[in-house]
């Protein structure tokens, strides 16, 4: 798992490259346009409690990304790269 962060005010272009195989991404942002917001959205949606009750969480739905595409962080984002080929020790 790659963990990027992006404190700028422009998007930024990060290279997954470096291990062969697929990519899930997994990006957090606030509301479009407001750096300090009660909402956080993962890739581009809003998370919501499925039931605020009991607290229980949304299903975390990662996005694809080709073995040939460059991760565009959005200004003020963060989110992590998964490998699910990578074959990590600590992962097994």
């Amino acid at each position: 798992m790659l963990v990027v962060l992006n404190t700028d005010s422009n998007p930024a272009s990060v290279a997954t490259n470096f291990l062969p195989g697929p990519r899930v991404v997994y990006v957090m942002t606030s509301y479009p346009g407001q750096l300090l917001s009660r909402d956080v959205f993962l890739n581009d949606v809003v998370l919501r409690l499925v039931n605020e009750s009991t607290g229980e969480l949304p299903k975390l739905e990662g996005r694809a990304l080709s073995s040939d595409e460059h991760l565009v962080m959005p200004p003020h984002s963060y989110g992590f790269v998964v490998h699910p080929s990578a074959k990590a020790l600590a992962c097994a």
